[in-house]
């Protein structure tokens, strides 16, 4: 009955308004900076097989929208952990997904075969996916009460009303025209894609808090690929979505970025005390451990007693460092003479542990 009101609701409002889920907009949401950090957008023609892909902490290059999801109110508890770009969870605890829109043309499957490792989405933006990928939706049920969703406009066939916001999305799960990589787009960016993706340079949760009162959330794939899809954006009365950034490895994002940097290359991003590599934003007294030398008091990880006995010199295990002459008889007893009598004839005995 509830979805019914609904859409008798939702058909009145769009009739009388020029689009759905953007009632009672503020100037920030109409002129698309609500929420969306510093991104910045330029005009672009849209194209007919164009996608979207999760912004950057920076710009995209071309044209952006945004969308809002107002989550459940009660206890709520959606989230947004690891790189997911700009897009966030926002002071009043709800998701704001923004995402660069670009040619989806240049997307190819990274296999032969669906895998986990291979599988990746973006966000449908036209009326059709690009070849080699196939079309998926999530309908999120949203907060029935004081409803806030709102979005920047252009996010068709993607929809949204007061109650609840339809993600589509274009699925790669291998085959046809393949590709070694995500394409390079000229700046960062995320894609939708399971945790054992091995495409990206780093990963990210969105966690949506849906509405908890007669959940009707709904999940529609072919049988073909609803697994594959379902790996990425997951079913139930809560939605899990799985993110990972490609397009580049940037230094300076907080994300050290596996082989593509290093200590040495980014130390912004990959210093690590403990890692026995002295960076160059670290010292001796900032990390002893890594810029340490023998002498220093200090038995780093990369040192031992035959290395450096000045510093690691250890009580009973046999070998007389040079600080131990005074301090560890056990180690540093005279050597005895068996072969040599005393004076009363007896044959000396070396001392023991303890000196025994």
């Amino acid at each position: 009955m509830r979805n019914v009101v609904r859409g008798l609701f939702v058909s009145a409002l769009c009739a009388a308004q020029l689009g759905c889920g953007q009632e009672d907009l503020s100037q920030s949401q109409m002129d698309g900076t609500a929420d969306t950090g510093s991104i910045e957008s330029s005009s672009a023609a849209l194209g007919t097989n164009d996608v979207g892909v999760l912004a950057p902490t920076s710009a995209c290059p071309g044209p952006y929208i945004w969308i809002h999801m107002d989550g459940e109110d009660t206890r709520h508890a959606s989230t947004a952990t690891g790189w997911t770009g700009v897009s966030k969870q926002n002071a009043d605890g709800n998701l704001v997904f923004t995402f660069c829109r670009v040619d989806g043309n240049r997307f190819k499957s990274l296999s032969a075969y669906s895998s986990s490792a291979s599988n990746f989405a973006v966000l449908k933006l036209a009326d059709a996916c690009p070849a080699g990928s196939v079309d998926f939706a999530r309908v999120f049920d949203n907060e029935d009460t004081r409803n806030q969703n709102s979005n920047s406009g252009q996010i068709s066939p993607n929809s949204q009303n007061p109650y609840s916001t339809t993600l589509r999305f274009c699925l790669f799960r291998g085959g046809g025209t393949t590709a070694t990589s995500l394409p390079a787009l000229g700046f960062e960016y995320g894609v939708f894609a399971p945790p054992a993706f091995a495409f990206g340079t780093a990963s990210g949760v969105f966690f949506s808090d849906d509405e908890d009162r007669n959940t009707a959330n709904e999940y529609h794939a072919h049988s073909d690929w609803i697994v594959a899809a379902q790996a990425i954006v997951t079913p139930g009365d809560n939605t899990t979505m799985y993110v990972s950034r490609g397009g580049g490895v940037v230094c300076g994002d907080g994300v050290c970025g596996g082989n593509a940097e290093t200590e040495s290359s980014c130390p912004a991003d990959c210093t690590r005390c403990g890692n026995n590599i002295c960076g160059p934003r670290e010292n001796a007294s900032t990390c002893i451990n890594d810029c340490g030398r023998c002498g220093d008091d200090y038995c780093a990880d990369r040192e031992n007693e035959v290395t450096c006995p000045a510093d690691c010199s250890v009580c009973g295990d046999g070998r007389c460092g040079p600080k131990e002459w005074q301090t560890c008889p056990f180690d540093c007893r005279p050597q005895c003479d068996l072969n040599f009598s005393s004076p009363d004839g007896l044959i000396p005995t070396c001392p023991g542990p303890g000196g025994n």
